[in-house]
């Protein structure tokens, strides 16, 4: 019997955000004895997952970036599925999903996925938000199925039409609270016996960095031993480290970098702030969750993310409550919340089992 041949798409490199780390845990997970799987990606840099993926013998195809070379784009995703002999195309391109099915209804992929990771546009510029617009109503015309990380984020890309909502799976035993993980981090960051804030996150503007640095200003002042870890790269970092300088907070906050055990960073947090503009579900926080951490998050994301009593919803336009909540003392013995994660159906074995259905269909 032939593989089911596989064709998942990713709007650029693959590092360590919400939609990469469910395109890798899926990868993970196929039987490979089932499905061949290839990875498309914008851009010729090098994926924080490269190395990797050549481990597990996936093909990375390389296709120039829309926005600057758009004909080219076109012809090369066209001349990849023309020739790939796909049975799956799923692409995770959120509004830019629509050109990419239409491309794979072309050429008659029969099972053209369109997946929502996000509430809003990416974009700031108003005009690539327009385009955006005319690509999200390519979707419903050429997507067999509509597949969305929450309620919100399926509303967000596919309006009033009927879509399926398929968990962002967690590897729970890499995020389960691990005493010996959080003081090797400690140690390592000169973070004995003080209370550690964190944040895992790319650098952009989404995340809200300047709101997180803002916020331990005022927390420092009451709590001098208070540290910031800050984990995470990208385009304004260095902005960020230079407005931790100005902050005076040049000595209270760690910007690691990108790292490879996340979970090791979580366990030596205490309290996690994640003030995002918007996001499509949060991935991060259930990791936070599972970890055992007080987290103090912005309202703007979806609520469905809370599956204990960790998490508290804040404004982000009312920075005295975010500063009240934040030096509130931890009551509960912290602990890993694995089960919780089972029970809601974020295991990876639930799923990769309501995924491998929608391929098989």
């Amino acid at each position: 019997m032939s593989k089911i041949r596989v064709l998942m798409v990713n709007g650029g490199l693959l590092h360590k955000g919400g939609t990469e780390t469910f395109i890798m845990n899926t990868i993970r997970n196929l039987d490979p004895k089932i499905y061949e799987v290839d990875i498309m990606i914008h851009g010729d840099g090098i994926g924080e997952h490269d190395a990797e993926l050549e481990r597990l013998n996936i093909n990375l195809l390389r296709v120039p970036i829309k926005g600057k070379h758009p004909i080219k784009n076109k012809q090369e995703i066209g001349n990849i599925i023309s020739k790939g002999n796909y049975d799956v195309v799923h692409g995770n391109l959120n509004a830019q999903n629509g050109p990419l099915l239409k491309l794979a209804f072309k050429h008659k992929v029969p099972v053209r996925i369109s997946h929502s990771h996000s509430t809003e546009s990416y974009s700031t510029n108003p005009i690539k938000k327009l385009l955006g617009q005319f690509a999200m109503k390519l979707i419903p015309k050429y997507a067999s199925d509509l597949l969305a990380c929450s309620q919100k984020a399926g509303e967000w890309l596919y309006g009033t039409h009927d879509f399926i909502i398929l968990k962002n799976p967690l590897d729970e035993k890499s995020f389960s609270y691990n005493v010996e993980k959080r003081n090797k981090i400690r140690r390592q960051f000169d973070l004995d016996s003080h209370f550690v804030y964190g944040h895992v996150g790319g650098f952009n503007h989404i995340k809200n960095h300047a709101f997180i640095l803002e916020l331990f200003k005022n927390i420092n002042e009451i709590n001098p031993s208070s540290k910031l870890l800050l984990v995470g790269d990208g385009s304004l970092k260095q902005e960020m480290e230079n407005k931790a300088n100005e902050l005076g907070l040049k000595n209270a906050v760690k910007f690691t970098g990108n790292v490879d055990d996340v979970g090791a960073y979580m366990s030596a947090m205490d309290c996690f702030l994640f003030p995002s503009l918007f996001e499509g579900f949060g991935y991060v926080l259930l990791e936070a969750q599972c970890s055992g951490l007080k987290i103090l998050s912005a309202n703007t994301v979806d609520e469905s993310v809370k599956i204990t009593e960790l998490i508290q919803f804040l404004p982000l336009e009312d920075k005295n409550l975010w500063l009240k909540e934040s030096n509130k003392p931890i009551i509960n013995l912290r602990r890993s919340h694995v089960e919780e994660i089972r029970l809601n159906g974020f295991d990876n074995e639930s799923v990769i089992s309501h995924l491998e259905k929608i391929y098989k269909n």
